[in-house]
């Protein structure tokens, strides 16, 4: 279990350097509003990639798609 959660910080430290050098200093600054949502919910993130959650559901469950449109059940941990 300590190294699952060693493997999700690295990955949640990892995310927030991307996140850091290219969501803020790349794109414009119309999309830029989403990069405080996706960081604030990096720990969700990075544990969902760790458990091979597929990018819809992960989208889905951090509130920035709609599982309904996606075509996936919606819910934390449901997947299709």
């Amino acid at each position: 279990m300590q190294a699952e959660a060693r493997e999700q910080l690295g990955m949640q430290a990892a995310m927030i350097d991307e996140l850091n050098k290219h969501c803020y200093k790349h794109l414009p600054q119309a999309f830029r509003q989403y990069c405080s949502k996706v960081s604030s919910k990096i720990m969700v993130v990075a544990g969902e990639m760790l458990h091979d959650y597929s990018d819809d559901e992960i989208c889905s469950d951090i509130d920035m798609c709609s599982s309904k449109e996606l075509g996936i059940q919606g819910g934390p941990g449901v997947t299709s």
